[in-house]
């Protein structure tokens, strides 16, 4: 860092040479700009963030149409001060600006102009910026660049994201309610994060608050619980096409309710004795209601048992691949959903009808909402509940796993075809 420090006068400066390539766009062949201070330790730390600034506007001005577009976004975004310079009469950053739109074809000129005197903003622009910064899981970060992007192409500038425009893709999108509420809450997370980023200015985000209608077909072929009946012929099918993977699945769902990912994802050390029971503890769950225990049925001990016997990689579902989002569940679901079509169940049935199942018949038990809740990792609708609680014991949640009956064969852990 000190070949880009000087000292001058009692003030230091950061300074770097531009690029051969970039010279003419700049009109000088060196940057330079006072740190404002006399510390040489202060000075370093400041350097870094201005000679870094630097580098990025040259890695923006040699990426392309895409890479000036930013980089005039990032010229309107640009707080610092820039007095005017006697030399020429206007600010180093006015300066600067003229000598790129001089430098570009007349409409290229044009649209650099819009966009740093804010008239045209590039929806997309940032996309990649927002997911970089962005802490989920990829799998989720894959979905919301999808719908952002398709959204993004619809509406590629920020001003054309009006209210009747927006309503408009909304009816024109066949997707079912559900999904369309996810996608367009990707975008209004986008929208907000641009906002926080001064991109977006003075206005109200659009696509918060979007209401979507349900479809009559879209209700018909809404998900829905298995009746037991189906659920143990799906089980004997398994067993017929000696599937023993999907037979344990659709028998450890059947006694805990747990999401199929969190099946997969279980290890052979998630299941222990806590409080005198035999215990499933789910640690990696979609939503921090579903990290829960899980008091083991006495008819899914013995299956337990031989597959924790039988791992060879830690997990109680061995054998399975994780895809790219790193889940496991995905190839198997695929084979569930295989299976089920060969039934002759439809697409409303997946393997969460089994989830749903177990809930539709703790209800007709008797179990308590609550209950049923901490059990398959539901969040509480109360504030008190849900906020305070530490949750049922595990002493209650096996007195409503043991009313769980059904009329499998003995489970025993079945080699996988």
């Amino acid at each position: 860092m000190s070949s880009h420090i000087q000292l001058r006068r009692k003030t230091y400066y950061a300074r770097l040479n531009i690029p051969q390539d970039l010279r003419s766009i700049w009109g000088k062949a060196e940057l330079i700009q006072s740190l404002k201070t006399s510390d040489r330790k202060v000075a370093d730390v400041r350097a870094m963030t201005v000679i870094g600034h630097w580098k990025q506007q040259f890695s923006e001005l040699r990426s392309g149409e895409h890479g000036l577009d930013k980089h005039a976004l990032s010229l309107r975004t640009d707080e610092d001060t820039h007095p005017v310079n006697p030399h020429t009469g206007m600010s180093d950053k006015d300066y600067y600006i003229e000598h790129i739109a001089d430098e570009l074809p007349d409409i290229k000129e044009e649209r650099f102009r819009q966009i740093i005197n804010a008239k045209l903003t590039p929806f997309g622009l940032l996309l990649e910026d927002y997911l970089a910064q962005w802490d989920v899981e990829p799998k989720t970060k894959a979905m919301a660049h999808t719908a952002i992007r398709r959204v993004a192409e619809d509406l590629p500038n920020v001003e054309q994201a009006t209210y009747q425009r927006i309503e408009e893709l909304v009816r024109a999108d066949t997707k079912s309610s559900g999904t369309k509420r996810k996608n367009y809450g990707f975008v209004a997370q986008y929208w907000s994060y641009l906002a926080k980023r001064n991109i977006i200015q003075n206005r109200d985000n659009p696509f918060s608050g979007l209401k979507f209608k349900e479809k009559a077909n879209q209700a018909a072929t809404r998900r829905k619980a298995f009746e037991i009946g189906q659920i143990i012929e799906l089980h004997r099918q398994a067993l017929h096409a000696n599937d023993g993977d999907i037979a344990n699945l659709i028998l450890i769902g059947s006694y805990t309710g747990a999401r199929i990912e969190e099946i997969c994802s279980l290890k052979v050390v998630n299941v222990k004795s806590t409080e005198g029971r035999v215990c499933i503890h789910i640690t990696d769950s979609k939503t921090k209601a579903g990290v829960r225990v899980v008091p083991v049925h006495k008819d899914l001990t013995e299956l337990l048992d031989n597959l924790i016997t039988k791992s060879a990689d830690e997990y109680i579902m061995s054998g399975l691949t994780a895809d790219k989002y790193g889940n496991r569940s995905n190839a198997i679901g695929k084979r569930f959903g295989r299976l089920k079509t060969r039934t002759g169940l439809g697409h409303e049935y997946v393997f969460h009808s089994i989830r749903k199942t177990v809930i539709t018949v703790f209800e007709n038990l008797g179990v308590s909402e609550g209950l049923t809740a901490d059990i398959v990792g539901h969040e509480k609708k109360t504030i008190t509940y849900g906020l305070y609680s530490a949750g049922h014991s595990i002493r209650n949640k096996s007195g409503a796993i043991d009313k769980l009956s059904y009329d499998f064969t003995t489970p025993n852990a079945h080699k996988p075809k």
